[in-house]
């Protein structure tokens, strides 16, 4: 497979520079904000592969996107997907526990892909996109609210939420999972300019 043109890839790179609304993150310096850019980075290579049909290309670099900013050397595929879950599961009007049933779908997919050749289907690429999206929206607002300077200080506080869902999830509050981007509604409060629709103000 023939990869496109330099100047194909460096227009779909500033278009969605421009569509996901991380080119104000350039200059900051920040680790937290290097996470969030190189996560949208990889959100960025999905994308083209996306526009170009190449859904094998586009459903793994979504969950390698996850994996980047989730996962952690020496744990297992459980971790990445109580995380994701503990931040997207509001966002996209799931319980936690429906969200890790689709998290680990898109991760049981994954596995299929890698280890027998089988093909990612339109709705695993669709869920992977889903759930990279509702990171990139949290990741955006934690790095927009400025209180934490580390990617690992904000993965602290979400190990911490997945523990309480484990086995008191009576305590997790709004303002928990506020404190984490991982936020109930979009109506809560504009989206960031990377969620919104083109065109909208």
């Amino acid at each position: 497979m023939n990869a496109p043109p330099a100047e194909t890839w460096e227009h779909a790179r500033q278009w969605l520079l421009s569509e996901f609304g991380v080119d104000t993150f350039s200059g900051r310096n920040r680790p937290i904000d290097v996470a969030a850019q190189t996560f949208a980075g990889l959100m960025q290579d999905a994308r083209a592969h996306q526009a170009d049909g190449r859904v094998r290309e586009a459903f793994l670099y979504f969950v390698i996107a996850l994996d980047h900013l989730l996962g952690e050397d020496g744990r297992n595929v459980s971790t990445v997907v109580d995380r994701t879950s503990v931040v997207t599961h509001g966002i996209r009007s799931k319980t936690f526990d429906e969200e890790v049933t689709c998290v680990r779908r898109v991760y049981d997919a994954r596995s299929r892909l890698v280890h027998d050749g089988s093909p990612a289907t339109v709705e695993d690429l669709r869920d992977a996109d889903a759930l990279a999206r509702g990171v990139l929206w949290a990741i955006t607002r934690v790095v927009a609210d400025g209180e934490l300077e580390t990617r690992d200080a904000w993965v602290e506080r979400i190990d911490s939420l997945a523990h309480l869902f484990r086995g008191d999830s009576g305590v997790v509050t709004n303002d928990r999972l506020a404190a984490v981007g991982a936020l109930c509604s979009f109506q809560s409060r504009p989206p960031p300019p990377m969620l919104r629709d083109r065109g909208t103000p």
